[in-house]
């Protein structure tokens, strides 16, 4: 195994960046042009919702108070997703060779390459002019692409792109939420000292979704990705409680309890009803992923004053 003296000691390592050089062996004259590709996405999402929220007062006695809210929510979500994905591989003989052959020909700044080459290198679509060294010369970026080499490259390339199905098919979706709720909040006053509020949430979520499975270890360059459509369609919902309470002791200072049941919907890109098998690797989601629930409970205690301003104490539980 080769070694670097340069890394004999660790702490020359953690405060010596000339290290990095041993190991970014940067060689454009070994550089060539792998794939030149293009790609052309669509989404649509379009949202419908309504809503109603009320509040009824109501004084039930001599010093008790309550303030009734209630309402729901109504949200329907449409998703469209769908992306076009072309490429050229260069640096491979058939298509590749022959766009090269006609970069060759047509590209002046390529003119010193042979008439039967195979690849690109890519120092001849490099500038001449050199970045501004730093860290007092140390380190220096290595020269960018002339703009007018790579405009004129990638209009010629527009004749010679071929479709990917793989790329272009695998990540389309097309999905459908509707979100429905209900809720009601009475919040009682005794006096100016306690408050109480009571509550109770409903929410149902229906999902869905249509994803591609497929293997593209099956490709067929003629019939394209090897996959089928599948829809899954998701409905869950939830009662969730809650209970809040405050007591002011005095002026200037007051107690907080809540009791909570919170959900976590899991994002709408997990539950695509998807998958793809590859050679060395398969992704895969799970179209059956639940919301997950939790149960809080939380206390504060707060002073406010003139002299000291807002100082609060609390902690939670979460279960």
């Amino acid at each position: 195994m080769l070694q670097n003296p340069m890394l004999s000691s660790k702490r020359h390592v953690a405060n010596n960046p000339d290290t990095l050089l041993y190991y970014a062996r940067n060689n454009l004259a070994k550089a060539v042009v792998q794939q030149v590709s293009k790609s052309l996405s669509y989404t649509k999402e379009q949202e419908i919702s309504t809503f109603l929220n009320m509040t009824l007062p109501v004084t039930i006695s001599k010093g008790i108070n309550l303030k009734l809210k209630f309402g729901g929510k109504y949200k329907e979500l449409t998703k469209d997703y769908n992306i076009d994905y072309n490429k050229i591989p260069v640096a491979q003989s058939g298509h590749g060779s022959t766009f090269v052959k006609k970069s060759v020909d047509e590209l002046s700044f390529l003119g010193s390459l042979e008439a039967d080459a195979t690849t690109l290198p890519y120092e001849l679509f490099v500038t001449d002019n050199r970045p501004e060294r730093f860290s007092n010369g140390k380190f220096g970026l290595q020269r960018s692409p002339s703009n007018n080499n790579i405009n004129a490259f990638w209009s010629l390339a527009d004749n010679y792109y071929f479709y990917d199905y793989v790329p272009s098919t695998k990540d389309d979706y097309k999905g459908k939420e509707k979100y429905t709720a209900f809720y009601i909040q009475p919040t009682f006053n005794f006096g100016e000292k306690l408050t109480i509020i009571p509550g109770l949430r409903y929410e149902q979520v229906e999902t869905f979704y249509l994803g591609n499975r497929g293997n593209n270890t099956l490709q067929n360059w003629d019939a394209g990705y090897i996959h089928r459509d599948t829809t899954v369609f998701n409905k869950n919902s939830f009662i969730l409680p809650m209970l809040h309470l405050r007591y002011k002791m005095n002026s200037w200072s007051d107690v907080r309890l809540a009791y909570t049941h919170t959900l976590s919907r899991p994002d709408f890109s997990l539950i695509i009803p998807k998958w793809d098998i590859g050679l060395n690797s398969v992704s895969w989601n799970n179209p059956f992923l639940l919301p997950s629930l939790s149960k809080n409970i939380d206390s504060y205690f707060s002073i406010y004053t003139n002299k000291i301003g807002l100082l609060t104490f609390g902690g939670f539980i979460k279960y």
